[in-house]
């Protein structure tokens, strides 16, 4: 009997999470059959063969998910569980976007309204976007959703005022949480910032959990980068503020190929339409506390343009040509504002109505994002490495695109596999240790060059587990030559013998 009244209440919750769950699977179903790629799958790759601290060829992103899944042997299992987790930890962000804004304009929880909410922003999301922009913010990134999430976390426990008496657990769990977002993506340090910002001003006081959320951010911050210049010296924290009107333009360019535009302008003007109407005929007396509500969308509005007048001026994204997910911190900001002005909009309307109107987008979006079922093999990036080699035991060098979508291709068929490509040296020991046990067994070690010329290959294979001896180069067919490498001796052809 008490279980069933718990169900009873919590109702809500459990469609909610079961909404998000069917949204995320759905959204991994439709998109990543055709935009998964090297960048997302080597996370399996890693989980399988070797969990190191970063992420592979990088000194900035800790390898959380990997480590998380590393027991998941299975790589086919492995694969689908990464990419559906990121998936998840994206619409779980949108929830709770969702949860805290119904609470913050009606001042108590209100899992019903928070359950509308979460369908209209998380269905806004999808109309928004243009599929690869869907696939790289929901799918592609869990440097972006989770370090949030974990902020998310830390912020609601720290700064709800019912937390405000010192209270060792919860500042432990709070510091471990920005921590591990800060190890995700060390810019996590500015929307910590923010957020502690925008509670002092509501407060109008410096509490000790907004001195802790910003200290522990900044330690944080300074942790991780010294740890990061053990691993290497990237210029991710140079700014050139000459380069930022320039910059600009190509970011919104950029922005403006992966949006929805005529969609995003008709949600605009509707928006526009009824707060005149609003202003006009109604009054906000539902609002919990307007004083709230005006700091926080001023200060959303705030950090959005911040973030792209500071990153637009950033030297990493400048190598990067500038790419729009650098933004994705202020797109989520916007997203936030737009939790806000849904939860408004629904309180505005008749429960029957806004019901009636929550289940036709609902309706809407299954139909939009249902698919047929993919299996890998009809995946893209598994399409393109079976029309270069069949699976097997083994080595791969090349284009680093191919290369890794070929190794685990293989490990999902049950076979040994290694690349000996960019990104490969993180694994060198075991790939060096694999290629020695080949050629003591038989005399010689064969390497597939895929998409690339054969002098890159063997550079690469020597690189990551040389020097070798090479022995034979054989033209298969276009984009892929195998070469037969043997142990180093004095005896190895010369650039030009390998040549012919």
């Amino acid at each position: 009997m008490l279980i069933k009244k718990n169900i009873i209440k919590n109702k809500y919750i459990i469609f909610s999470w079961t909404w998000l769950f069917f949204i995320s699977t759905l959204t991994v179903n439709k998109y990543a059959p055709e935009w998964l790629n090297a960048d997302i799958l080597i996370n399996s790759v890693m989980s399988l063969q070797k969990v190191t601290l970063y992420y592979w060829g990088q000194n900035r992103l800790v390898n959380v998910m990997p480590f998380i899944f590393s027991g998941i042997t299975e790589p086919s299992i492995n694969l689908f569980a990464t990419i559906l987790f990121t998936s998840l930890c994206f619409y779980f962000l949108l929830y709770y976007f969702s949860r805290i804004t119904v609470e913050m304009l009606y001042g108590r929880k209100n899992d019903l309204v928070s359950l509308k909410v979460f369908i209209l922003v998380s269905a806004s999301y999808l109309f928004i976007f243009k599929p690869f922009a869907i696939f790289e913010i929901s799918i592609g990134h869990i440097e972006y959703s989770l370090p949030v999430l974990l902020l998310t976390f830390a912020s609601l426990s720290l700064l709800r005022p019912q937390n405000s008496r010192f209270n060792l657990p919860l500042l432990l769990f709070g510091a471990a949480m920005i921590f591990t977002a800060t190890g995700l993506n060390p810019s996590t340090l500015i929307p910590a910032v923010f957020i502690a910002a925008l509670s002092i001003a509501y407060k109008k006081k410096i509490g000790a959990n907004e001195i802790f959320l910003i200290g522990a951010s900044l330690l944080s911050f300074l942790i991780w980068d010294f740890e990061s210049k053990k691993f290497g010296s990237m210029p991710y924290n140079e700014f050139k503020f000459e380069i930022l009107i320039s910059s600009l333009e190509k970011v919104f360019d950029g922005l403006l190929k992966v949006i929805n535009l005529p969609l995003l302008l008709i949600l605009a003007a509707a928006a526009s339409i009824f707060n005149i109407i609003n202003l006009m005929y109604f009054k906000d007396k539902f609002i919990y506390d307007q004083k709230l509500l005006l700091i926080c969308s001023s200060a959303l509005i705030l950090f959005t343009a911040s973030w792209f007048l500071v990153f637009s001026g950033s030297r990493w994204v400048e190598m990067s040509l500038f790419v729009w997910r650098y933004f994705i911190y202020a797109i989520f900001a916007l997203f936030f504002l737009l939790s806000i002005y849904i939860t408004y909009f629904i309180s505005k309307l008749d429960n029957k109505i806004s019901w009636a109107l929550t289940g036709l987008i609902m309706v809407i979006t299954c139909i939009f994002l249902i698919a047929p079922v993919s299996k890998f093999n009809q995946y893209k990036v598994f399409q393109t490495a079976d029309a270069l080699t069949a699976s097997g035991d083994h080595l791969y060098a090349g284009n680093y695109w191919v290369v890794w979508p070929s190794v685990l291709r293989d490990m999902m068929q049950g076979y040994s596999s290694y690349g000996l490509t960019f990104r490969g040296d993180a694994n060198r020991v075991m790939a060096r240790n694999y290629v020695m046990m080949k050629i003591k067994a038989n005399g010689h070690v064969i390497v597939f060059c895929l998409n690339d010329t054969v002098e890159n290959c063997i550079s690469q294979v020597n690189s990551i587990v040389g020097p070798l001896n090479t022995l034979n180069v054989i033209y298969i067919k276009e984009g892929v030559d195998r070469i037969v490498f043997s142990d180093f001796d004095k005896s190895a052809p010369t650039h030009s013998e390998v040549n012919k």
